[in-house]
């Protein structure tokens, strides 16, 4: 009971604190834009003190007129601060749009393998601190490349998307799902144990072999995936490398022994060792 409540707060974290991580590699939405805004308003400010510095300089404050001068004043202030408010903030936005699409698959709409690395870096560094549970998923398409060789390549691009579509619809909002590869995806599960990953891992599977494929000229086919699941509960990886390496080594064995199924990295030797597996005939489903 206290194992189950432990890792029930644990998920509730990662749900909670999914945004702050992910604002450390992209930043906050609008929060480029407020910043830039406020600089633009406080250059602003440059214009009437300038004007000052010159009429000061020329000696026009003592000969125009105060109601004049003061309404000037206050125009250029007012004037410039909104002016440069304004592009401030319009170029803010654009800083975030940039920002934004450095770190994502521009095809997939998941996050791309530079994002996925910091990610998984910055997580395996709160797992070592905090102990925390986390679990890797790394999936591959089967025979994809036949996919494209025979259906075309844009039908791939089109399997590839909706693959990404059924991996973000069942993972969490505290999940990091990115495309690491031409056909593989990746998830980071903070505060997750192997068997709940398991549990996903089947889950996508299964959704992405019952969900039929279509190519161009309307053939329907069917899209199989194999998975290599880890988790620090079952394995002890000294680092992210490792842990990636492991999770990679499970998928491998996934393809070795068939294809369509999850492996689970085991602790059980050194990193080319032993592996559960769990195969589409008796699979495990939450």
């Amino acid at each position: 009971m206290a194992r189950f409540v432990s890792l029930g707060l644990q998920d509730a974290m990662a749900r909670n604190y999914s945004a702050d991580r992910k604002s450390v590699f992209i930043g906050r939405p609008n929060k480029r834009s407020f910043k830039r805004m406020l600089q633009g308003a406080l250059l602003g400010v440059g214009a009437p003190m300038g004007w000052l510095v010159i009429s000061a300089a020329t000696g026009f404050s003592q000969h125009a007129d105060s109601t004049y001068h003061y309404a000037l004043m206050a125009y250029m202030l007012l004037g410039t601060m909104l002016s440069f408010g304004l592009f401030g903030w319009y170029a803010g936005r654009k800083e975030d749009h940039l920002a934004q699409l450095s770190v994502m698959d521009h095809l997939t709409g998941t996050y791309n393998t530079r994002f996925f690395h910091r990610a998984l870096e910055r997580e395996f560094a709160n797992y070592t601190r905090y102990s925390l549970p986390m679990s890797l998923v790394l999936l591959d398409l089967d025979h994809f490349k036949l996919i494209n060789d025979t259906y075309g390549h844009q039908s791939g691009d089109v399997v590839l998307s909706e693959v990404a579509e059924i991996i973000c619809s069942t993972v969490r909002q505290g999940d990091t799902v990115a495309r690491v590869g031409g056909e593989e995806f990746a998830v980071i599960m903070p505060g997750t144990a192997t068997d709940n990953a398991l549990a996903v891992s089947e889950r996508i599977r299964e959704a992405i072999k019952s969900r039929p494929a279509h190519s161009l000229d309307g053939t329907t086919f069917t899209v199989r995936a194999s998975l290599g699941v880890a988790g620090t509960d079952r394995i002890c990886p000294r680092s992210a490398t490792e842990f990636f390496a492991r999770v990679d080594r499970a998928l491998y064995n996934a393809k070795e022994q068939g294809r369509d199924r999850s492996v689970v990295a085991e602790e059980t030797g050194p990193l080319a060792g032993s592996y559960s597996a769990i195969s589409s005939e008796g699979s495990t489903k939450s």
